[in-house]
């Protein structure tokens, strides 16, 4: 009521928009937690996840992540390797079932039960059998999953605009209520949360649903291997070792640390609490990972797919590699084969530039502050300034998409595709920033110490030499720690590559039709794909299918 009062009935919010490669540079690497994530999205992943490591904080924060830090290796990513390929081929077998000649696919729709298949198997020994159920019902889990990305990004950024045309769901636009409900989640104070969660709107049921639905199936997995350890009078040690030794070849290790934090916590085995987690906790580390590596891998391999449809030069290019590399090999291809196709890896960085799951980063500033710029600008009052002032609490909204595009960063033709810019001598020196070729795709990253190293110090930073890689991520002993966003550039890469070499060396794809225009969801944290006057059939890349001249 005070704004009111102050204000009247319209009143906007200090948001500091920022690009700039330097003040990126110092927000996201110099200086580590003074630039925090604005807490309304930890409250609305919280809702959705549970008190997972990707959204509490402090010393639980620090205990989970030590508990799960030796799953992320790179020598456990490169054991599923052969995981991402035995899915990308039974995708193509699935979609030889279902393609005539020239028939329209959503691309998007097979990538993403892939996907789903994929951590199923590699983070928890499960099967989902996602796309054995192409053309059957969903599963409550895969139900709950659909979209879900979607609906809790445009809850955080509370936009009146097209949110999100769900499939099968008959009202797109928030009310009034719901918008003004959002506002609240921003002003109010933590204890008063618990409260305010009570009330329910069309978007936090659905939230709900998806914690509900991602516990019931992780406690499902959990007791399914608490079964099979105690299996038996008193199973003995060996057989425990032996179960747990098949179960850390996991990639994201959660369930091997499961079973055996749980099976000492509910045995009361151990009383160090710096090696418990609580069921509640044990079920959130499923929805986290759940949500992180499923939808993320899944659009950035279609939005490849819908970029070389659009570029065909380009994709016979792809296709002329794989032949070749195919041809070359009487073996399974390795991570290195993958990294010796130019081509494929230029236009897999190309679309994570072009099409970064997430365009926006909101931090906050903890307090006062002065960031610094690399290229001066002008004030409202003509003054040129070469940095900014910030106070404790300064709301600031990192535009990745933006900075992606920016011409002093990637060349005039920075809008363009053009995956030659990753194949040529940079024209211009670059601030290091991203860890992957310098995008800012695979962000959120604070203080980053490895995620692997368990009693890693915060104050540790990654070297320079790591954040302005061009190359292979594979050298460094273990993933970059990215905070909330859990999603590891090496595995996600590995499985792209695993999914494009197997499509393109089978299938050829172009546009459904001449006037076909693809979407990038405006006004959303999160860019999705949505078909220009088609925006109420929801999230897809519908593209035709067909074989190549030679596979006719």
């Amino acid at each position: 009521m005070a704004w009111y009062q102050q204000y009247g009935g319209a009143y906007r919010q200090d948001v500091l928009v920022i690009s700039d490669p330097k003040a990126l540079q110092y927000i996201f690497h110099t200086s580590g937690y003074r630039y925090p994530k604005s807490p309304e999205e930890d409250r609305f992943t919280g809702i959705m996840l549970g008190p997972g490591v990707g959204t509490v904080a402090g010393e639980i924060h620090q205990r989970q992540r030590k508990i799960l830090g030796p799953a992320f290796s790179t020598s456990q990513l490169r054991q599923f390797l052969v995981v991402f390929q035995s899915a990308a081929s039974k995708l193509v077998e699935k979609m030889k079932d279902s393609t005539q000649t020239g028939k329209v696919l959503d691309i998007y729709e097979w990538t993403t039960k892939t996907s789903l298949d994929i951590i199923g198997k590699t983070s928890f020994r499960y099967e989902f059998n996602a796309m054995d159920a192409m053309d059957e019902q969903q599963t409550e889990l895969e139900s709950a999953l659909h979209n879900m990305l979607l609906i809790l990004f445009s809850l955080l950024v509370l936009l009146a605009q097209v949110m999100v045309a769900f499939r099968g769901e008959s009202q797109m636009w928030p009310s009034s209520a719901e918008l003004l409900y959002l506002s609240l989640w921003r002003l109010l104070p933590d204890w008063s949360l618990s409260l305010l969660q009570r009330v329910s709107t069309r978007g936090t049921q659905r939230l709900v649903r998806f914690r509900a639905t991602a516990g019931k199936t992780a406690q499902e997995i959990f007791q399914k291997q608490v079964s099979i350890l105690a299996n038996g009078d008193h199973p003995s040690e060996k057989n425990i070792i032996d179960v747990l030794g098949v179960l850390r070849r996991s990639t994201l290790y959660i369930i091997a640390h499961a079973i055996l934090v749980a099976f000492e916590a509910l045995s009361h085995l151990t009383e160090d609490p710096k090696r418990k987690m609580t069921e509640e906790e044990i079920y959130a580390q499923f929805a986290t990972f759940i949500m992180a590596g499923h939808d993320t891998t899944a659009l950035t391999a279609a939005w490849v797919l819908y970029e070389l449809a659009r570029n065909p030069i380009d994709q016979a290019k792809i296709r002329e590699e794989i032949l070749q590399i195919k041809a070359n090999n009487d073996r399974t291809l390795s991570s290195n084969d993958y990294d010796s196709m130019p081509t494929l890896n230029a236009a897999i960085k190309e679309t994570l530039r072009l099409h970064p799951l997430n365009h926006v980063l909101h931090r906050i500033a903890a307090k006062d502050d002065i960031i610094p710029l690399g290229e001066p600008i002008a004030t409202t009052d003509g003054t040129i300034a070469y940095e900014v002032s910030v106070s404790k609490g300064q709301i600031i909204t990192a535009s990745v998409y933006t900075y992606n595009r920016l011409p002093s960063v990637w060349s005039d033709d920075a809008e363009q595709w053009n995956p030659q810019r990753f194949l040529r001598p940079r024209e211009r020196e670059q601030v290091s920033l991203g860890v992957f070729s310098n995008l800012m795709s695979f962000s959120e990253l604070v203080s980053l110490p490895y995620f692997g190293c368990s009693d890693a110090d915060p104050s540790i930073k990654v070297e320079e030499s790591i954040l302005a890689s061009d190359g292979d991520l594979r050298e460094y002993p273990v993933f970059i720690y990215f905070r909330s966003q859990y999603w590891c550039p090496l595995s996600s890469i590995m499985e792209i590559q695993a999914l494009i070499t197997e499509l393109l060396g089978t299938f050829d794809f172009a546009l459904p039709e001449e006037d076909f225009v693809m979407l990038q969801s405006p006004g959303q944290r999160a860019v999705f794909p949505l078909v220009q006057g088609r925006i109420h059939e929801g999230v897809q890349i519908p593209l035709r299918v067909t074989y190549p001249p030679a596979f006719k």
